[in-house]
Formats: structure tokens, C-alpha cells, sequence
């Protein structure tokens, strides 16, 4: 993984053609387990997409997709990519003696940005 990539990208990248059929949209509220890992509270909002990935039409992945709420103006919103609705970037940086000591977030416009990220070994 030397970049982000989105699938669709990935596959046209591979010479072949990406389509998604979509299984569900719905609003709802955060999950025990996703409250933690998008460190939000509980009763948060959120959108939740689930579709089937193909290539070629050959069917490549199923994904579940669960979106803050407050970071769309509605469910939608998003038509074909999560990724034109916004991207979150997030970072943590650490002393060399391994101590956290600074977190961040950003959110940007997906129609606007492209990110790309280098990925390396500590020495």
C-alpha cells in the first residue's frame, strides 16, 4: 500500500471495469463498536452504505461503509462514491521514544483532493 487508492481507481488502474450495485442506504445511530473506532458518542448519527464491488463483472468485495451523519448533508448525498462526499484524514504523531503526542482530523472535499500516501519502515 504505497498509495490511497479508492476500488474503483485500483481496478481501472488494473485495466479493468469498475461498477458498484448498491444493497442498502440507511441512517441510524453509532454501534457500541463503531462509537469507539470513530471515537464518537453514543445515540451518534451516522449513514451506513453496504454494496457489491465488481470488476469486469466479476464480483470483487462486498463493503460496509458507516459515515457520520454530520458529515453529509444527507444519505443522498453520495451517488456512486463514498469518496466524493469527503475525506477524513487522520494523524498521530510520536516522540522516537514511541509516546503519542499529537492527534489530529481533517476533513476535506472529495470532488477537490487527492491524497496520497507514502508508507515506510521505522529504522
Amino acid at each position: 500500500f504505497s498509495a490511497l487508492t479508492s476500488f474503483s481507481e485500483d481496478m481501472r488502474a488494473r485495466g479493468r471495469n469498475p461498477r458498484s450495485e448498491w444493497l442498502k442506504r440507511a441512517s441510524g445511530t453509532v454501534t457500541p463498536e463503531e462509537s469507539l473506532t470513530l471515537r464518537s458518542s453514543p445515540g451518534t448519527p451516522v449513514y451506513r452504505f453496504n454494496r457489491l464491488r465488481f470488476a469486469d463483472e466479476a464480483p470483487m468485495s462486498v463493503e460496509y461503509a458507516t459515515i457520520v451523519a454530520a458529515c453529509l448533508p444527507a444519505l443522498d448525498a453520495v451517488e456512486s462514491s463514498l469518496y466524493d462526499a469527503g475525506l477524513l484524514v487522520e494523524r498521530l504523531g510520536f516522540l522516537q521514544d514511541g509516546r503519542a503526542i499529537e492527534f489530529s482530523q481533517s476533513y476535506y472535499r472529495g470532488d477537490t483532493y487527492d491524497f496520497v500516501a507514502e508508507l515506510g519502515t521505522s529504522r
